[in-house]
């Protein structure tokens, strides 16, 4: 039986993030996040239904009660009681897990499950298979379900490898136009965004920013250099979003050299001190290391500061042209061959493209699509222009002229996309270092001029793993 102590002590902690889908297929799904223990997990049908009942209700139990008794087969003698068993089960199941908590036992600060120390250069995120199934699910349901929000192209750095457009054009949307496409966004079922630049702390409201993401319960995601977060009121606004991952570039843990990178003195102590502050409040970092010909040589300090710093850590050899096309970022990247194998080869080997692991890669159907730009996402630079995919710079709109819903209904750029075939693209459908190829057609369309020819140094990569 629930009892009623049970049934008024059950809370929603603040960590935890859900969102309920209806698939065009019938199935029901709820996808459960609980940032700060880093795990996350898929409800479907009936415990979908319940679990978003819970949810909404922020812990109340009597419409997941109700709906048991209603839906459920517990024949003529004492239904009440064996749905308040039913649904016992269900959120003791909840509560072992961390989607749920007791109001009445707080855990304090230092008994809290920290983020678990990475041994081998860490995991993308725990249950990775359920990450690589989401997109696709919401693909075939063209369910809009990321947005990374561009929101300034502004940096306090200045990165010789950046690939932020020259222009910093002063042109962004105001914070009106922010919070109304957040808004719009959920509305149209989004739970998932991501936060980027430039430098987004360069805004001055990014507070009031954050603070309407935390209301709206989105599932968030922050890249930045953390050299601004330097007071507490914005770190206690960066807290209490409860972020999936907060993101920062670190290229070595020689101050000489990341400074180098950055054209910034004391960037690397500024940005380290950050991450200090972050992890002493259970915020998961993750520390993403492009390798360069400048910084090649010290990518083992690079994991070695992320165990120190008990954060996860990525490396990525994918240095693009500047999305204006500029392709003078293209001079710094690693070129030596034996370098490459080395950290190719190495059991620190982590490397990833747009974030997704090279080691997930595996072979694709040459019958398949390029690639899933505008299936289940879009980007939105500073000034609003909606683009399909952050590598990819083709405008389907502009913000707020242009509504989300507009852009995502309408445009035919997913449809005319989908046509494109794997077994199109010269050369890629008879060579056999395919499955080791870091496939991205948005960087190919800035080097080459075409989404359907690879650059040089893609086939030089996939050449390399293929011997490692």
């Amino acid at each position: 039986m629930i009892t009623s102590s049970l049934a008024s002590n059950i809370s929603v902690p603040e960590e935890c993030f859900s969102h309920y889908y209806l698939l065009n297929n019938g199935t029901r799904i709820a996808i459960l996040y609980n940032t700060r223990l880093q795990i996350n997990a898929l409800l479907e049908d009936d415990s979908a239904e319940v679990f978003r009942l819970i949810y909404q209700g922020r812990g109340d139990l009597s419409g997941a009660l109700d709906y048991i008794l209603r839906n459920g087969e517990f024949g003529a003698a004492y239904p009440e009681e064996a749905a308040a068993a039913t649904l016992t089960v269900f959120v003791s199941e909840l509560l072992e897990s961390g989607y749920l908590v007791k109001k009445s036992e707080p855990v304090e600060a230092d008994q809290q499950p920290k983020l678990p120390a990475q041994a081998e250069g860490g995991a993308p995120m725990p249950n990775s298979d359920l990450e690589r199934q989401i997109g696709p699910w919401m693909a075939d349901n063209h369910i809009l379900y990321d947005i990374v929000l561009e929101l300034t192209y502004r940096c306090n750095e200045n990165c010789i490898h950046c690939y932020c457009p020259r222009d910093r054009s002063p042109e962004e949307l105001t914070t009106a136009d922010v919070i109304s496409l957040i808004d719009e966004f959920k509305a149209l079922g989004g739970f998932h965004v991501h936060l980027t630049g430039g430098e987004m702390f360069m805004r001055k409201d990014i507070k009031e920013i954050l603070s309407h993401l935390r209301e709206t319960k989105l599932l968030c995601d922050l890249t930045s250099n953390l050299t601004l977060l330097n007071s507490d009121d914005l770190l206690d606004s960066v807290v209490r979003l409860h972020p999936r991952s907060v993101a920062c570039s670190i290229y070595s843990a020689d101050p000489s050299v990341h400074d180098a990178v950055t054209r910034s003195a004391g960037s690397l102590e500024r940005s380290l001190q950050a991450i200090r502050n972050l992890r002493h409040l259970d915020i998961p970092v993750v520390i993403k290391c492009p390798l360069m010909s400048v910084n090649v040589d010290g990518w083992r300090s690079i994991a070695n500061l992320a165990q120190e710093l008990d954060c996860k850590y990525q490396f990525d050899l994918n240095i693009t042209a500047r999305n204006d096309g500029d392709s003078s970022p293209l001079g710094y990247r690693v070129q030596d061959p034996d370098k490459i194998a080395e950290v190719m080869s190495s059991s620190f080997f982590h490397l990833a493209i747009n974030n997704e692991p090279l080691s997930n890669l595996s072979s694709v159907d040459q019958n398949a699509s390029l690639c899933g730009a505008g299936a289940a996402e879009l980007v939105i630079s500073p000034d609003g222009t909606i683009r399909p995919c952050i590598g990819m710079v083709r405008a389907l709109g502009k913000f707020p002229q242009d509504s989300l819903q507009s852009v995502w209904e309408d445009s035919s750029f997913v449809t005319e996309w989908s046509r494109h075939k794997w077994k199109d693209v010269k050369g890629c459908s008879t060579c056999d270092k395919f499955r080791y190829c870091f496939r991205c057609p948005g960087s190919w369309l800035l080097e080459t001029g075409s989404p359907f020819q690879p650059s040089d140094y893609t086939c030089k990569l996939a050449e390399i793993w293929s011997r490692c």
